[in-house]
């Protein structure tokens, strides 16, 4: 079952880009110019045969260094896999995109694997499979370590990619973009456009109070939704909004993309157009909610969002933003439903958005060009064939067995175990005083004996 609905999401993606190509190259004399400056724009960034095969090998170098890392373990990881996530698998990606992968695998029962340990076991073996260790980020929420691949030491443009160890969440991101971009075969082009507008005025980097490229993506897809008939997938299974149970942290289940049926096609050049007006004259910025969830306008008071949400407080490198301040871009992630993605955003820069799409709205009804617009636009190359098939693949989720290192129980799935483990309704048989929770006694013992000199009393629970 799970092979015949990869195959029918392949066999739509492959149809709609057949779709787009035959309709670019054969022309058609109704097409406005920033349609046609779109399409020959967007074309020579999609991802070749090439590309896809370069990025293929870098994952099975990963594959080979993470099980010679792993075997130094005391106890090793079994049914170890690179499950690849982001732009180079969401179907609307730069052929230049790094990629995203997370090592999988199942610990030994009663055992609890750290995944700061099993990014470290990654590093010592990367070098001697031909990647090159770029960064190390051991102690953040989610380990990482970023490592480099180049093919031909005369090549300098190779490829990178972060790596993390047990966090599976964002293929879910990225598989409902993959399902977006097969249901609709335009929305590659408008989401590689509006990427490079934002990245062009720089606001699309979070550590300068902005927001995200992931949420330009979903910028677009809520417009297309609610102001061209683009169907929410989530929507398709429940048939009608319904309120989240205050314990719901997760909007992990979707449609396919096939269940949709017909999307109408529109031209690519008044759907730009299109987007810019929207969030300029009818969005509104201190009420209405960006949800790709619900795929329809609501206000931040509605009962279908979560209520966490929100919030009245920002502090961020200390600046604060007093609670009477309204909230502003609300940004609803589809997937982790109580996360607003716009968490780094101060009021400043959240007016410097408005200005900068109203200013670009403005410019397009003036008759401003693509190039006007983006800048630098790429030359247009025929000889690149885009094609669903240069995307990686789109990982299998279903059948990932997992285990809750809290409490031991396992799962049939990852998607599961984050149902589980969501309301915090388990928690770890053994914990110190300092709040670390450990999943048999040794592992407390041996944390006491290290960071405490074995003085600190122990708790158990």
């Amino acid at each position: 079952m799970r092979k015949t609905k990869s195959l029918k999401l392949a066999a739509l993606l492959c149809a709609s880009l057949f779709h787009w190509r035959c309709s670019f190259c054969l022309g058609n004399a109704s097409k406005s110019t920033l349609t046609e400056e779109l399409e020959h724009f967007a074309w020579p960034l999609l991802p070749t045969a090439e590309d896809r095969a370069r990025k293929e090998e870098l994952l099975r170098r990963l594959h080979a260094a993470a099980a010679q890392g792993v075997a130094q373990l005391r106890e090793p990881l079994r049914n170890l896999r690179v499950v690849p996530f982001g732009s180079s698998v969401n179907g609307c990606g730069e052929r230049h995109s790094d990629v995203d992968a997370a090592l999988w695998g199942e610990p030994p029962e009663g055992r609890q694997v750290p995944p700061s340990e099993v990014v470290k076991r990654l590093a010592a073996a990367a070098p001697s499979c031909g990647l090159t260790v770029l960064e190390q980020r051991f102690a953040a929420n989610v380990p990482l370590l970023v490592v480099g691949f180049v093919e031909d030491e005369n090549v300098t443009d190779g490829i990178t990619c972060d790596v993390s160890a047990f966090h599976l969440l964002p293929c879910y991101n990225t598989q409902l973009l993959r399902r977006y971009a097969a249901l609709l075969p335009s929305l590659a082009t408008l989401v590689l456009a509006l990427k490079r507008w934002a990245k062009r005025r720089r606001l699309a980097k979070t550590w300068e109070h902005y927001i995200s490229s992931y949420s330009w993506t979903l910028l677009m897809i809520f417009f297309l939704q609610v102001k061209h008939g683009l169907p929410s997938l989530h929507q398709l299974l429940r048939r009608q909004p319904a309120p989240l149970p205050r314990r719901t942290v997760y909007a992990l289940d979707f449609a396919e993309g096939g269940d949709a049926g017909r999307v109408r096609e529109e031209d690519v050049g008044d759907l730009f157009r299109g987007f810019f007006r929207y969030y300029s004259e009818e969005f509104r910025f201190e009420e209405d909610v960006v949800s790709v969830r619900l795929g329809a306008v609501r206000a931040a008071t509605a009962a279908e969002f979560h209520p966490k949400l929100f919030r009245s407080v920002h502090i961020k490198k200390g600046k604060r933003i007093s609670e009477d301040t309204p909230p502003f871009l609300n940004i609803e992630d589809p997937i982790e439903v109580q996360r607003n993605l716009n968490f780094a955003l101060t009021e400043a820069t959240a007016l410097e958005i408005r200005s900068a799409l109203r200013q670009t709205h403005a410019d397009l009804s003036a008759g401003a060009t693509l190039r006007d617009v983006l800048g630098d636009v790429p030359r247009h190359d025929a000889s690149v064939s885009p094609s669903a098939e240069n995307f990686l693949a789109l990982p299998t989720l279903a059948g990932t067995a997992a285990r809750c290192f809290r409490c031991q129980r396992k799962f049939g799935s990852y998607k599961a175990l984050l149902k589980h483990q969501a309301p915090m309704r388990c928690k770890y048989p053994f914990s110190c005083a300092c709040g670390r929770g450990f999943v048999t006694a040794e592992d407390l013992q041996r944390h006491v004996n290290g960071a405490h000199g074995g003085q600190t009393p122990v708790l158990r629970r």
